[in-house]
């Protein structure tokens, strides 16, 4: 990791073997859309979001609503197949703090499961 590492053929390469992989793990973050936990009761078409500020979310966003369907395996112990079923329902920001926001759904239909809200 000296500077003279780094001036050297096989140091030059490195880095630039290092600066490939950034690269591509850059793009393949870019075009990951953000996705967050929410937190519902059933009943109640007010949730808290496990996302904020800090994840770039602004009032008056909206993410559209996604339930987690998590199906046990009929011949493998411990194994699960996981769904994410849209929902067709969005969600709208109302208050943004650092961590976590509130949000309403925009529909009739109240939650009752395990859902994710992910961003446009």
């Amino acid at each position: 990791g000296t500077a003279l590492f780094w001036e050297s053929d096989y140091g030059q390469q490195v880095k630039g073997l290092v600066k490939m992989a950034t690269d591509e793990l850059n793009d393949i973050i870019n075009c990951q859309p953000f996705i967050a936990l929410v937190d519902s009761r059933p009943g109640q078409t007010q949730i808290i979001l496990q996302g904020g500020a800090n994840n770039g979310l602004h009032a008056g966003d909206t993410l559209a609503l996604y339930q987690l369907v998590v199906q046990g395996s009929a011949t493998h112990y411990q194994e699960h197949d996981i769904r994410l079923v849209n929902r067709n329902t969005a969600i709208e920001l109302r208050e943004v703090y650092p961590s976590h926001s509130v949000g309403v759904i925009n529909s009739a239909n109240f939650l009752n499961g395990q859902f994710l809200a992910l961003a446009p």
